[in-house]
Order: structure tokens, then sequence, then C-alpha cells
């Protein structure tokens, strides 16, 4: 996953099998190196020279979901194969994202509740939950207790409600994709 998740747009579906799991990434690099720069020694001019500057990003992990994407007939898959391609993979992989839908987050338990409350006091912000945890737990903290949490923030920005539709809208007009 990302590193500052909140300043992407994460698309992935929910299968177990390596071969049938897909993501797309859409790195807004503007907001993550404005962010950067608060711990970092960025100078404004780099900042500025990021603005409005997306990259896109698609997960293949088999030589299957290589082929599929880039519409390589050949068995082996070469460099060359890849280089030669002219399928569009992100803007296949956007289509049936847009059309799968997203299935609404169920919170059954109190402790579920609780988790996500103290996420939405946060901005479900992935840094600052962790921060605060660390403060709360103090000596007993460790990776097993933040992963509901983490959990959470995820299902959360992945759910679009943090999404920047500018964003959202860029993207589609990048991609020429009509959404109905």
């Amino acid at each position: 996953m990302p590193r500052y998740p909140q300043f992407n747009t994460i698309i992935h579906n929910t299968a177990k099998v390596s071969r049938h799991k897909k993501r797309l990434t859409i790195y807004d690099k503007s907001a993550e190196i404005h962010h950067m720069q608060r711990f970092q020694n960025i100078p404004n001019s780099v900042v500025a020279h990021f603005k409005d500057i997306y990259r896109i990003e698609r997960n293949l992990t088999t030589e299957e979901q290589i082929r599929n994407a880039l519409n390589i007939q050949s068995q082996k898959v070469t460099l060359r194969d890849v280089l030669n391609a002219d399928a569009q993979p992100f803007l296949d992989m956007y289509k049936e994202f847009v059309t799968m839908g997203t299935k609404p987050i169920e919170f059954t338990t109190m402790k579920a509740e609780n988790i996500k409350n103290f996420c939405l006091v946060r901005r479900y912000d992935v840094v600052k939950v962790e921060h605060a945890l660390r403060r709360f737990y103090k000596s007993s903290y460790s990776k097993k207790v933040f992963e509901p949490y983490k959990q959470v923030c995820y299902e959360h920005l992945l759910k679009g409600s943090t999404q920047d539709y500018t964003l959202r809208k860029k993207i589609r007009d990048f991609l020429k994709v009509s959404l109905k």
C-alpha cells in the first residue's frame, strides 16, 4: 500500500488468489510532496513543479496478467513485447472498476464502532491514527493493535468518502471515460 493513502485514489478488488488481484493507484504527487515538505527540506519551487501532476500505477504480478492487460499473444512475455504493446490497460481496468460498484462497510460490534469513531476523529489519516495509538498504548503498542484501525482507514478511503471529486474528474478526462 502507498505510504500516504489520503493523497491517493486506490481502486482494487477483493480477490484472494494473486492471479485475480487487481489494483490501480492514482498518486497526487503535488499533495504527497507538499506533505513531505513539512518533514524534509524541500524547496517551494519543487513543490510548485509537481502541481497537477498525477502518476498512475497498475500492479501486474503474474505473467498471465501482463499478457491479458497488454494483449500479448505469445506464451513467453519479453520486454520487447511489453514495450511494443498498444493496449490501454489503465483505461480497461478503470472501466471495469467503475462498473463494479462498492460494498458498504458494516460495523456489528461496539469495538468496531469505537475503532471507526477513533479513525473518524483523526479524519482517517493513517499517520495521525498510528501516532495517537502509540501515545495511548505506549509500552504495549504493536502492529497487531494498529491493523484494525489501518483497515478502517483504507476501507473509508476506498469507499470514496474523502476523495477529491476534482481529482476524479481529472482522471475521467485523462482516460476519456464517460460515467453514467
